[in-house]
């Protein structure tokens, strides 16, 4: 029995895990995109442009979460706790994080979580990490197929997925008149795989481009975890009262007999 909670560490698990969710999609990302090729000057623009909104971002960023140092973790309206993180693992240790800021700084809102509440839920997720933390690594290795266009050599439409599991990349690149065609890991060279594939040198710091923001927009997707607070919260307090009504009915069958 859990003192402070009134209930079994089994009914907790359980409560728990009903108000639990998860999702790992890194298999299934799947990127599909239309690639608009602008003059050269224009592209540096946008590029300069694109580079000074992320750093305002990163800014906005860092001045939002500076007090606690916490970027992947939110309460949504419903009052649901949401983490986010490069696998499902890092987002429950995103959550731990929270909650253990949330219990140390004795700042706590009890119409969302009580003191005695984020202890149970912060134990739970303690339990279920080592299952959380089994879920197996993939590796950030993905096939693409890029259209390209014969009368200008730029490319026109970009198809990347990761590999199935269990593949292994070969990091190759094939080209021809209407296409580019490979597969690239984390490990391989991109650079010199574009050059060995014999792309006109015209077209490579383009090619480059396209394949990199590819892989950078499918690894920069992110798991996440979400618990419902509310149902973990009332189902608790369900539990919590039954059993202290079993006790007082074993107490009066006990007083009864004697």
């Amino acid at each position: 029995m859990i003192s402070y909670l009134g209930i079994s560490l089994d009914d907790l698990l359980q409560t728990f895990e009903d108000a639990f969710v998860f999702s790992d999609d890194r298999a299934s990302r799947f990127l599909e995109e239309a690639i608009e090729v602008a003059e050269s000057e224009e592209l540096e623009a946008e590029e300069e442009e694109l580079e000074a909104s992320a750093d305002d971002e990163l800014s906005e960023d860092e001045e939002d979460f500076e007090d606690d140092g916490i970027d992947e973790v939110f309460i949504d309206d419903e009052g649901r706790l949401h983490a986010i993180g490069h696998n499902v693992y890092a987002a429950a240790e995103a959550a731990i994080d929270l909650l253990t800021d949330y219990i140390v700084a004795d700042d706590l809102d009890d119409e969302w979580l009580t003191l005695d509440q984020a202890r149970g839920v912060l134990l739970a997720l303690r339990v279920i990490l080592p299952t959380l933390e089994e879920i197996p690594e993939l590796e950030s290795a993905y096939s693409f197929s890029i259209e390209r266009d014969p009368s200008t050599g730029y490319p026109k439409f970009l198809t990347m997925k990761p590999l199935e599991e269990g593949a292994t990349a070969s990091d190759t690149l094939t080209f021809t008149a209407e296409s580019y065609e490979g597969q690239i890991s984390g490990s391989g060279s991109l650079v010199e795989i574009i050059e060995a594939a014999g792309v006109p040198e015209k077209e490579r710091e383009l090619l480059f481009d396209v394949i990199s923001e590819g892989i950078f927009t499918l690894d920069d997707q992110q798991c996440g975890i979400v618990l419902d607070v509310k149902a973990f919260t009332t189902k608790v307090s369900e539990l919590a009262q039954g059993a202290k009504g079993s006790v007082a009915e074993d107490d009066s069958v006990s007083e009864t007999q004697h």
